[in-house]
């Protein structure tokens, strides 16, 4: 695509795939594409988000994650990885969000991300309150301490090292 400015950019986006009706404006975009025929149960989302009132000195994306349906596919994940001799960043959960992921980078160097149970803002506009985010450093300390609500049984609990 050949464009001028980000706002040719972040036009072209949005006449792509308009954004998902549910999710409010947030600075000057977002632009949320999602592939639900990737194959598997992989789903992905692009967001470019703003909010700037200038031009910012550096403009760029910082990662790629990518949502699995199950919690075991998330340790399935890692173990590839691991399997492979690719240096892992972070696995566990981290604060808001209470997702439980697997951090590391591509050939390229680029930030990815494979995470389960992302939370979601209620219609009602209600978000987990910050005193029930569980912070784990380990896929395993993210199992044992989970956060309210948030179940982290495995189906496959040989996947449990």
């Amino acid at each position: 695509m050949a464009a001028s400015s980000r706002d040719e950019i972040l036009a072209a986006l949005r006449a792509a795939r308009p954004p998902d009706p549910g999710l409010p404006e947030a600075g000057d975009a977002i632009v949320p594409q999602r592939w639900p025929d990737l194959p598997g149960r992989l789903a992905a989302a692009v967001a470019l988000v703003g909010g700037a009132q200038g031009e910012a000195s550096a403009r760029e994306l910082h990662h790629f994650a990518f949502e699995v349906a199950t919690l075991d596919e998330v340790l399935r994940a890692r173990e590839h990885l691991r399997r492979n001799q690719v240096r892992i960043d972070f696995d566990g959960r981290r604060r808001a969000g209470c997702q439980v992921a697997v951090e590391f980078r591509d050939p390229d160097n680029h930030f990815l991300e494979i995470y389960w149970n992302l939370d979601q803002v209620g219609s009602d506009g209600r978000v987990r309150p910050p005193e029930e985010w569980c912070e784990e450093m380990s896929l395993e300390a993210a199992i044992d301490n989970p956060p309210p609500g948030q179940d982290t049984s495995l189906h496959d609990r040989s996947l449990r090292k």
